[in-house]
């Protein structure tokens, strides 16, 4: 294909050497074509631009100028574009317009410009020309259209038409195109290219042989061989593929190499095929099939039984990190996990995972991570790598495929204890793992709490000699004894003892027989059950007694009374019968008869044969009895007795003082309830509770000073608490110390907060704090911004200002102007500013309060009125008299509503007759004064009049005389 070439001068110059007669024969232009001859640019250029021409000769010079600047390097768009289509310098301006964009970088203009060109006149070069451009830009479709034109007169083009449609991936056409070339054209400078690039097509569509023959007219032998070998591997001809590898030298020796070794290994040579790999890899040791090569030695190597070399071989290939990675980590995986090293096969089995994750060796090597983690009892890494292999397809390597996974999954998702996902798959499981899979569904029903008797006689009757038969009768003795099928359960729970092989589950089924025997009044086998199990005397009395006993710990407290009752009647001397008795008093207790409970406790305990513990235990139950039944004070006394003991623990001691100080706190004795927990405020868990619970009734009882001397007791107090502290102290008239505990509340961060702030602001101002009230009012709207401390503002700022502190009042006021501007709120506190400042003299101050607070009313309202006015007061009290006069002259009647404004119209007419009068202005003061007569209140006219006299007496007379 030709390169882009510079526009050739000739074809520039065809439409001035063809100019008109009078051109040719005039001496300006012969000169001007001898400059641009001699590549003199810059003087045609001065002449073009100096010349005193015809108009008619416009458009010559113009392009005449464009040619100059596009080689003098600058840009000729605006002479060129200037020249009309109707000029007959239209279309080389065209061409040279194209040949400036291309040079300017603007190949996409150039192509477009050039094309117009080709429109107008079609000749070969400018066609040639935009097939270039074309082909540059990437519009191969185009170019292949002009060179498929240029083509049918010259065939050197057909190898550009090829190129294109090489570029365009249509081989076959491209194919068939260099074929057509190189037959026309065989001595084309470009016909080896065009081999070369035949020989590629044939290697895209993949056939090698085909290609080798294009490389041997190419004359690339080597290259040649190669292809040919590899052909003729891939037809299964490894023996004559094997030759062809044998001849390659040169920069296909290495690939060659490879392919010998390789073909060697496909006939079953396994020696040769390892040392000629080695000798691969020897020579180069850096070569771009290393990874490939240590691979396949690894393949032999593994195949030959030698693990260890084929595992060093695999580790060499993933060093290289080439193409062969990817199957050298699996390998690995596949290796290791057959040797049993679990560990190993996991970590490689990650780096696959990790580095591939869409390899087609994946699946089998999440397989082996799976068992390899089961094995290692890493349930939940287990659980990861089946779960990914539940959705794959690629499970051709497992013998019975996806129900082995969701098999494998059920008993790892069992011995992980996630017992919903493990029947979940086990119910998948009924081909090749039916037995198993029912088994460990029932298994794990059962450890979910709910019934598994269905399974388990499912298992029981398919498989009547399975394996865990017996395990089964053990499930389902358990789901008979759910379900309250009592013998039932102990039928099955004595069929699984006699065969279980664990000692524990032994035992266990054992025991849950002779419970149930015992709870369904069969006591001989319960008898049979726990001389089995506890190996006892079958003629010891005391059998009487164990079935009671059993009977109490199964809840079948009537039952168990009675036969008790019965046991102490019939064996007064027997060992048990003072547990018996006592165990008696424990169900009348359960029962609630705690009446008949402490009697029986009461004699126990005076029982001289019992020992000191015994006693107290007694007693113990007894105060218990009592308490329970409402004598709490009795129960109080005989807790108190129980303190007196000797050789009572430190632990003890605390509980019998924290069951007395219950036990007063019931009767209404709260002082001694108080004094007993404050001894442990500190050192027991029942003080603190008791303390809070005492302060609670203290105060439910208006005894505040017992509500603070419980509360001071607690050595942790909870907000809470502290804050019902300072309730008792304010309900004591002590603001003093109620203060600083708010104070101290109001700086932590709970759901009280806002109540102490808001109490602690209240508190302070009514305990005429105004400074203090001031900071936390400060906090209160920070932290709680909204109405009620908005609210809370403004009660401080009125309490200060009637207690003469008009410095806290104003600090508020400007606070809440702030924050509530054009609220009703915000206004009133600028008026109370401007109140305040005018009590202080501070004029300026009240006057900026009154101006916003006119911004902050409705525009014409009574409340703008009133502002404007006081404003106007506080300009006449500053001496500003105009200003006071032109603020005043706002309040019109027709800008107000006359109800709302006919208050303070008067009031302002006066204010500004006093600023006239002050400027002596006494003739305007006179017009304001009479309307105040007209419209003002009976005061407001009396000042008017009063006024108008003294003008009347001072004024107009003294100018009289």
């Amino acid at each position: 294909m030709r390169k882009i070439a510079n526009c050739l001068f000739a074809s520039a110059l065809v439409p001035f050497l063809n100019a008109p007669l009078s051109a040719a024969t005039d001496p300006f232009w012969p000169r001007l074509e001898d400059m641009v001859e001699r590549s003199a640019y810059p003087l045609a250029l001065y002449e073009i631009n100096h010349a005193a021409r015809p108009d008619a000769e416009k458009t010559h010079l113009d392009y005449l100028r464009g040619y100059c600047l596009r080689r003098m390097g600058q840009d000729p768009e605006k002479a060129l574009n200037g020249i009309p289509r109707s000029s007959v310098w239209f279309l080389p301006a065209r061409i040279e317009l194209s040949e400036a964009y291309l040079s300017s970088g603007k190949t996409e203009k150039a192509a477009e410009t050039m094309a117009l060109a080709v429109s107008m006149e079609p000749l070969d070069e400018r066609v040639e020309r935009l097939a270039d451009l074309y082909f540059v830009l990437g519009k191969y479709e185009k170019a292949a259209e002009c060179y498929e034109k240029l083509s049918k007169r010259k065939p050197a083009f057909l190898y550009s038409l090829a190129w294109c449609h090489t570029r365009l991936g249509n081989y076959p056409k491209a194919m068939a195109t260099w074929q057509t070339a190189i037959s026309r054209l065989p001595q084309h400078p470009m016909s080896q290219e065009a081999r070369l690039c035949l020989a590629n097509s044939f290697l895209q569509l993949g056939r090698p042989l085909k290609a080798s023959e294009q490389f041997r007219f190419a004359r690339e032998l080597d290259r040649a061989e190669f292809l040919a070998a590899e052909g003729l591997m891939g037809d299964g001809k490894n023996d004559l593929a094997i030759a062809h590898y044998r001849l390659v030298k040169g920069p296909f020796e290495e690939a060659a190499l490879y392919g010998l070794s390789f073909s060697l290994g496909q006939q079953g040579r396994l020696e040769e095929a390892k040392k000629s790999f080695r000798t691969a890899i020897n020579r180069f040791p850096k070569g771009k099939l290393l990874s490939e090569s240590f691979y396949s030695l690894g393949r032999i190597l593994e195949l030959q039984g030698l693990s260890e070399e084929a595992r060093a071989a695999y580790e060499k290939s993933i060093d290289a990190d080439q193409g062969a990675t990817e199957r050298s980590t699996y390998r690995l995986v596949a290796l290791l996990f057959n040797k049993g090293k679990n560990e190993e096969t996991i970590l490689w089995a990650r780096k696959l995972e990790k580095e591939f994750p869409k390899s087609e060796w994946l699946p089998p090597a999440l397989w082996a991570m799976g068992e390899s983690a089961f094995a290692l009892s890493d349930y939940p890494q287990a659980i990861a790598a089946y779960d990914k292999l539940v959705a794959s397809e690629n499970l051709g390597f497992l013998k019975n495929r996806g129900e082995e996974i969701k098999y494998r999954l059920g008993i790892a998702y069992l011995r992980n204890g996630k017992f919903e996902k493990a029947i979940e798959y086990l119910l998948g499981c009924q081909a090749n793992y039916a037995e198993d899979a029912l088994f460990w569904r029932a298994e794990a029903t059962y450890r979910l709490g709910k019934s598994a008797q269905a399974l388990w006689s499912e298992y029981l009757k398919r498989y009547p000699r399975g394996s865990h038969r017996f395990e089964a009768q053990y499930g389902l003795a358990w789901g008979y004894y759910r379900q309250s099928m009592l013998p039932e359960a102990a039928n099955r729970f004595k069929l699984a003892a006699e065969g279980l092989s664990d000692p524990k589950l032994k035992r266990d089924a054992l025991n849950r027989w002779g419970s149930l025997m015992a709870q369904l009044g069969n006591w001989s086998e319960a008898k049979e059950a726990f001389d089995r199990v506890e190996k006892a005397d079958p003629s010891d009395p005391g059998n009487r007694f164990q079935k009671a006993l059993c009977a109490y710990r199964l809840g079948q407290l009537d039952d168990a009374g009675m036969m008790l009752e019965s046991f102490v009647s019939t064996n007064p001397s027997a060992p048990q019968n003072k547990e018996a008795r006592s165990l008696i008093g424990q169900i009348k207790m359960k029962q609630g008869r705690f009446d008949e409970a402490a009697a029986i406790f009461e004699t126990l305990s005076h029982d001289p044969a019992l020992s000191q513990e015994e006693r107290f235990e007694h007693t113990f139950k007894l105060a218990a009895c009592y308490q329970n039944s409402g004598k709490a004070k009795a129960a109080s006394e005989v807790y108190s007795s129980l303190m007196k003991e000797p050789d009572l623990s430190r632990d003890l001691q605390g509980e019998l003082k924290g069951l007395m100080a219950r036990a007063n706190l019931q009767s209404g004795d709260l002082d001694s309830a108080r004094l007993l927990a404050e001894e442990d405020a500190t050192a027991s868990l029942w003080a603190p509770e008791t303390l809070d619970e005492v302060s609670k009734k203290y105060f439910e009882k208006k005894d505040f000073s017992g509500a603070s001397k419980t509360l001071l007791a607690m050595k942790n107090r909870t907000p809470e608490q502290d804050l019902l502290l300072a309730h008792s102290f304010l309900s004591l008239g002590d603001a003093t110390k109620s203060i600083p505990l708010l104070r101290e509340l109001s700086l932590k961060k709970n759901s009280l907060q806002r109540t102490v702030l808001f109490e602690l602001n209240k508190v302070q101002r009514e305990d005429g704090r105004f400074k203090e009230a001031l900071i936390s009012f400060g906090r209160l709207s920070t932290l709680f911004p909204g109405k009620e401390s908005v609210q809370a503002g403004m009660d401080l700022a009125r309490a200060s200002r009637d207690r003469k502190e008009p410095a806290v009042a104003r600090e508020v006021y400007k606070a809440v102007a702030q924050g509530q501007a054009k609220t009703p709120v915000g206004r009133a506190a600028c008026f109370a500013l401007g109140e305040l400042a005018i009590e202080a003299h501070d004029y300026r101050e009240a006057a900026i309060a009154f101006r916003r607070a006119e911004t902050a009313s409705p525009p014409h309202s009574g409340l703008a009125a009133q502002a404007s006015y006081w404003l106007g007061y506080t300009l006449v009290a500053d001496r500003r008299f105009e200003d006071a006069i032109a603020e005043l002259a706002r309040l019109k009647p027709d800008g107000f509503n006359k109800e709302e404004i006919k208050t303070w119209l008067p009031l302002a007419w006066l204010k500004q007759g006093e600023a006239y009068e002050n400027l002596r202005r006494f003739s305007d003061a006179e017009k304001i004064y009479k309307k105040v007569l007209v419209q003002g209140e009976e005061s407001e006219r009396r000042e008017a009049k009063k006024r108008l006299d003294w003008i009347a007496k001072n004024i107009k007379k003294g100018s009289k005389k």
